[in-house]
């Protein structure tokens, strides 16, 4: 029996399923609990809350998947699609699906072949977002005696947006600014990275403890549409710990986001770590899969 969000399937042998979550009404993140089920797929997962295009009603559904079942051999992968972009991932990387309204799915591309189980080559899974493990991270250095290193980021999403919306990046590149001219307190890491810190109404904290944000300059590293590569560094849940989150506009209508802590990520670190993530997402688009009332392809070529 796999764990669901909302009214729990069961997910049947030789099957896998991810639940997505309903649809919270605000715009508020919320990670929920993965279930593992040992089957010939893997896994189902009861996953993380994305809000709609203005939903005020939560959204709750199964998708069970059977490669079994495809035309073509999926190879280990599902196919996922952010309403035009089109990627295929490892089944085991896929960590949820975050819930569409009933008016996003119908505005949604149909499919080349819907007889086939969502999740197929040519029946992606549809989603308003979705996430991931990113295990290849955690397998850097699986040599022995060591074993695995942990996973250095935590709420790997891949979420749709539309062309002129772009998450948090701009707000964290203004309260970078903000956070300089009041506190004055800036200074450059040794990967070039500047630092604003914000001082706490509590004298007592240490400097090193207090909350900051990061900005890349432009000439040394920027998002893939030019701007400010940024990140806000908050108090972790262990006292003297932060937890930093970035996130900004991958392609045309798609946004990504993450979480890390400097103790798994050091700080020195995240631009290379932020462009290896990238040329991963990158390998993973199917960039001539064809819709069919787009016969030329998937028309998201960036």
């Amino acid at each position: 029996m796999a764990r669901s969000v909302g009214s729990p399937r069961r997910v049947e042998p030789y099957q896998c399923g991810w639940a997505t979550a309903p649809t919270p009404p605000p715009a508020k993140l919320a990670s929920l609990a993965a279930a593992r089920h040992i089957s010939a797929c893997i896994f189902a997962a009861a996953v993380a809350l994305m809000p709609a295009e203005g939903a005020a009603q939560h959204y709750s559904e199964t998708v069970p998947y059977d490669p079994s079942l495809c035309a073509t051999d999926p190879e280990g992968t599902v196919t996922i699609a952010f309403h035009r972009i089109v990627l295929r991932v490892p089944m085991d990387e896929l960590s949820g699906i975050a819930g569409m309204s009933p008016e996003a799915r119908a505005a949604a591309p149909v499919p080349p072949d819907t007889s086939q189980p969502e999740g197929c080559p040519d029946h992606p899974i549809i989603g308003r977002a979705f996430y991931f493990r990113y295990l290849q991270d955690a397998a850097r250095n699986s040599d022995p005696p060591f074993g695995p290193l942990p996973r250095r980021v935590d709420r790997l999403a891949l979420i749709t947006a539309d062309p002129d919306f772009w998450g948090l990046q701009f707000v964290w590149e203004e309260l970078f600014e903000r956070a300089c001219e009041r506190y004055e307190l800036r200074d450059f890491l040794n990967a070039g990275l500047e630092r604003c810190r914000v001082r706490p109404d509590d004298k007592e904290i240490p400097l090193e403890y207090w909350p900051f944000y990061l900005r890349a300059p432009l000439e040394l590293y920027s998002t893939p549409f030019g701007h400010s590569f940024s990140a806000e560094c908050t108090w972790g849940a262990v006292p003297g710990t932060h937890r930093c989150s970035v996130g900004y506009k991958l392609y045309d209508t798609l946004n990504i986001s993450y979480r890390f802590e400097p103790g798994r990520l050091p700080i020195d670190g995240l631009i290379e770590f932020d462009r290896e993530l990238r040329v991963w997402i990158d390998s993973l688009r199917v960039r001539d899969f064809v819709w069919p009332d787009e016969p030329d392809g998937n028309g998201d070529a960036l």
